[in-house]
């Protein structure tokens, strides 16, 4: 028998093996010596495939994750002697109510003739039927996944489900694709969206003020909300405000829901809380989200988090400053001098520092840098929004918040 393609399917991965005419495997690293011309494009495509950390090499077999395997075109998946793709159609049906802890969505396989397809089992990309083995190509291969997903959110996490329920329905292709796919059941016409970020707006004026959070989906490289006009007003007006705890599950519309991520959602329980307090401080919350977050979340707060989790759109700046509520923006800056290999001179000042406050530079030896850190959280106590310092021939006003400490803080150490 001339050298081929062989493949077992396991649960982590599809292993290839380039059996020899004794049907022995072939070590990896002579299938390009001592491949035959018709596989060297399948050696080639296993090369590529390495290259890019999709396969990796073990013992005689090189192991390729499912994802890629269910990837490969018709003319590559030939090319390393797999077979045709499965003919078969993914049926789904969900059943209960979505929002209850006994919904679930079921996956059974049909022929195109609408018959069941009996003992079918899958293994990752594949599809067994009948002791063979049949690929499943994108997107069956992303919706089974999906489905196992969502198989494994716990039943209390609704949360959980809705993110689950809404990558699976990313996973479906449009209806009019010809894709073999069946949805029965709500799951077909319901839309789900998946908050991880908010901007902010301030509504009303004095007593009445209400603060009203902007969805948005998390690392989106635009300011365009999450949702329509309609589904935002519903939420921030209507949703958002009915109920004492913010909740990781919305209905912003029949059939639509809002998901918010588990960060979304800590970050939102503050900004509810502030919206029962007086409105000193729903306007603190507007000037420093990130630094009011901060404090407000305490351990809980994750530095990286809150940068992704709040979003300084346009239209919030624009709110912030008609509501006079500006601050500008504060950096710590330290000159380190050149290396001295022979170690410090006696009495060598201490580095050049200080803050960067706007578009202004501020020098602040560390006896002063220390004093402002005081005055600035007396300032934060008396409610008041600045501090003035003496720089050069003019007064600076330093933004007296919680977020200027902490870079006096980075100040402090880059010092050291």
């Amino acid at each position: 028998m001339s050298p081929r393609f062989a493949f077992d399917v396991t649960p982590a991965a599809t292993e290839l093996r380039l059996l020899e005419d004794s049907e022995q495997a072939m070590p990896v690293d002579l299938w390009a010596v001592r491949a035959p011309d018709a596989l060297l494009r399948g050696v080639d495509l296993v090369r590529s495939l390495e290259g890019i950390d999709k396969a990796v090499v073990v013992d005689d077999a090189v192991l390729i994750e499912h994802e890629v395997v269910a990837g490969l075109s018709a003319r590559e998946a030939a090319l390393l002697g797999f077979p045709p793709p499965a003919e078969a159609i993914a049926r789904l049906q969900s059943t209960g109510l979505i929002t209850r802890p006994d919904y679930k969505v079921t996956l059974s396989w049909v022929r195109p003739t609408g018959q069941a397809i009996a003992g079918a089992e899958r293994t990752g990309a594949w599809l067994r039927v009948a002791g063979s083995w049949h690929r499943l190509p994108e997107p069956l291969f992303g919706i089974a996944e999906a489905i196992d997903s969502l198989a494994a959110v716990p039943a209390n996490d609704v949360g959980g489900r809705m993110r689950a329920l809404a990558r699976l329905r990313a996973a479906l292709p449009p209806a009019d694709a010809g894709t073999p796919v069946m949805v029965e059941g709500a799951l077909g016409t319901m839309t789900i969206a998946v908050a991880g970020a908010f901007s902010l707006d301030l509504k009303g004026e004095g007593l009445n003020a209400r603060l009203v959070p902007i969805l948005h989906r998390e690392g989106a490289e635009d300011d365009t909300p999450l949702l329509p006009p309609e589904e935002q007003r519903a939420f921030a007006d209507t949703r958002f405000y009915a109920f004492a705890e913010v909740r990781s599950v919305y209905q912003v519309a029949p059939g639509h829901y809002v998901a918010l991520s588990p960060h979304l959602q800590k970050a939102l329980g503050v900004v509810r809380r502030a919206h029962a307090a007086p409105v000193q401080t729903k306007r603190r919350l507007m000037q420093s989200p990130r630094a009011f977050l901060r404090e407000a979340l305490g351990d809980e707060a994750d530095g990286v988090v809150l940068e992704r989790v709040f979003r300084e759109t346009p239209g919030y700046a624009d709110r912030v400053i008609g509501l006079g509520l500006w601050q500008p923006r504060v950096l710590p800056w330290i000159t380190i001098a050149a290396t001295d290999w022979f170690g410090p001179e006696a009495g060598t000042p201490a580095p050049a520092g200080g803050l960067v406050v706007g578009d202004q530079r501020v020098a602040l030896p560390p006896d002063q840098a220390q004093e402002l850190a005081r005055r600035i959280e007396e300032a934060i106590a008396r409610d008041e929004p600045t501090v003035l310092l003496h720089s050069g021939a003019e007064d600076v006003a330093v933004p007296a918040t919680i977020e200027t400490l902490a870079r006096l803080r980075d100040l402090a150490e880059a010092r050291r």
